[in-house]
């Protein structure tokens, strides 16, 4: 005799969460995999193990495949900005069905939120191309050297969140790390027994949050030096030019230089206009001190500019001395003169003898700050006839 025992469907599906949060990129084609879910039934065979997946109420936008689970959007889906902290009009919320084939059939139930994000179009950037930065030879371990500053501005929500993080170049020890959310790099381990001079090539990357993520890199080289002992010092205090008013933007109108007694980081130079610029009318090159003018020169308006240049030296404690750069414009003759109204009218008697004074008119010329006022006389002369 056999006896065959067979399973009792007594075991609901079980989902593995009692919800689930997926990420769905805007104006994604029209059937795009959005997450699965899964459950998985303590009946171990037959049809009392088999589960399938549905809706609980059909949705216009989402469907799920009910032998897998995979969740598919019906159509493209546009992100609505907002500038709210949370936008509750890109949640979309399901409710998931997973139900066994045994008699008579067990079900569980899990949430879905499917929240539309922005499409991730923009790469955040950092502020600088590159870093370089001095290192004290005496850091302790924890010390923060850099801090690097990246953006994503033109993207929303979490393609807007960036992350740091950071990779030896050299084929050394990792002595250096960077903190994720802040940027700022900081000694990992100890530097005792690093030489000062030694150089450090790091690659920084800023990775943003979105769907898929985008980067930018760049390169930090840090070197360790020792004491900045010397402040920089220009080769003159003052600097005087004399330029036209018609000088061309992006023109050379000075280069001022400034030297450091110290060596490495210590001793680089960088340069920066600190005073008299409010307008940002001109630029100065930070490493090779050229001057140059952003916006065109008006005599009539302005004839003198005094900016404030300092150089500061690239120590971990850096040391600045400031200069002097007057900028005299010169006119040109760019003002043609003006009367002092397009019509005349005058009246001359018809007996009038020759060389009578008819009338006075005036014009204008505005030069050199000054106007100066003319006039001419007009003489009645009678013609031979």
């Amino acid at each position: 005799m056999t006896i065959t025992i067979q399973d009792q469907n007594d075991n609901a599906p079980e989902f593995d969460g009692d919800t689930y949060h997926f990420l769905f990129p805007e104006l994604q084609p029209q059937v795009m995999h959005v997450g699965t879910v899964a459950a998985t039934d303590r009946d171990k065979q037959g049809p009392n193990s088999v589960i399938s997946y549905s809706l609980l109420q059909p949705s216009d936008l989402f469907t799920v495949d009910p032998a897998t689970g995979d969740v598919f959007s019906k159509r493209a889906l546009r992100y609505k900005h907002s500038h709210r902290p949370t936008s509750p009009e890109n949640l979309y919320s399901l409710t998931v069905i997973a139900t066994d084939n045994g008699k008579p059939p067990m079900s569980s139930k899990a949430v879905v939120h499917v929240s539309v994000v922005d499409a991730n179009n923009n790469a955040p950037r950092f502020e600088q191309r590159s870093y370089l930065s001095a290192v004290p030879e005496n850091c302790e371990v924890g010390k923060r050297i850099i801090q690097l500053i990246a953006h994503d501005d033109v993207d929303f929500g979490v393609n807007a969140e960036v992350s740091y993080s950071l990779e030896n170049m050299n084929e050394t020890d990792v002595l250096f790390a960077i903190e994720e959310q802040s940027g700022w790099v900081y000694v990992r381990k100890s530097l005792n027994g690093i030489p000062i001079g030694a150089t450090f090539l790091l690659k920084a990357r800023v990775t943003d949050k979105g769907v898929p993520p985008q980067k930018d890199e760049i390169v930090l080289t840090l070197i360790i030096s020792g004491e900045n002992k010397h402040t920089p010092a220009f080769v003159a205090d003052n600097y005087q030019v004399r330029v036209p008013e018609s000088e061309v933007i992006n023109a050379t109108l000075q280069t001022v230089y400034a030297y450091d007694n110290d060596s490495g980081p210590n001793g680089m130079i960088r340069y920066t206009i600190s005073s008299g610029n409010e307008k940002n009318q001109f630029y100065v090159h930070p490493v090779t001190g050229v001057v140059t003018r952003l916006e065109p020169f008006d005599y009539d308006q302005v004839q003198e500019y005094r900016l404030n240049i300092t150089a500061t030296d690239m120590g971990f404690e850096p040391k600045q001395v400031a200069a002097i750069l007057t900028i005299h414009v010169t006119d040109i003759n760019d003002n043609p003169p003006t009367f002092n109204q397009s019509i005349y009218e005058a009246f001359l008697s018809e007996n009038s003898p020759p060389d009578s004074f008819v009338y006075k008119v005036y014009f204008i010329e505005d030069f050199f700050t000054s106007c100066r006022f003319m006039f001419v006389g007009i003489i009645f002369s009678r013609l031979a006839s």
